[in-house]
C-alpha cells in the first residue's frame, strides 16, 4: 500500500478529471500489486528500511510496530500477499480474482490463509 500510495503522489500531476480518483488511486495500486507479481523474489537489506521507517513522518497507533506489520505482510506466500493486498484497496472478491487471474473460491481461500497467517504472526510477537 505505501508503495502505491507514494506512486499516486509522484503521479498525482497526471491525474485527469475524467476519471474518478477512486479509480485512478485503485490502477495504481493493481499495478504494483502486479508488478510484484512480476519481479522475482528477492532479499532486501531490512537494514534499509528500518533506517527509512524511522526517518519517516507516518505513524500508526498499534500494539505492533509499522515494521513488523510490514514484515508480516512481506513474509507472506505471494498468492496470499496479493490477494490481501487488492482487498485493503477495496476489490471484491470477484475484481481480485479477474486482476489475477484465479478463481473466486481462490481468492477467498488465500485471503483467509493471509489474515490467518498475519494474525499468529503479529500475536505471537513480543510486546
Amino acid at each position: 500500500m505505501q508503495e502505491a500510495f507514494f506512486n499516486a503522489w509522484r503521479a498525482m500531476h497526471r491525474y485527469e478529471t475524467r476519471a474518478a480518483f477512486t479509480s485512478w488511486l485503485h490502477r495504481i495500486a493493481v499495478n504494483v500489486v502486479l508488478a510484484k507479481k512480476r519481479k522475482p523474489s528477492i532479499a532486501t537489506d531490512p537494514s534499509v528500511e528500518v533506517e527509512e521507517l524511522e526517518q519517516s513522518e507516518w505513524s500508526i497507533d498499534t500494539p505492533v510496530e509499522e515494521r513488523e506489520i510490514e514484515a508480516a505482510i512481506e513474509a507472506l506466500p505471494e498468492g496470499a500477499r496479493n490477494v490481501l493486498m487488492l482487498s485493503v484497496v477495496g476489490y471484491s472478491h470477484p475484481e481480485t480474482a479477474e486482476r489475477l487471474g484465479l478463481a473466486e473460491g481462490t481468492c477467498k481461500a488465500q485471503l483467509h490463509r493471509a489474515r490467518q497467517l498475519l494474525r499468529a504472526r503479529l500475536l505471537l510477537q513480543p510486546a
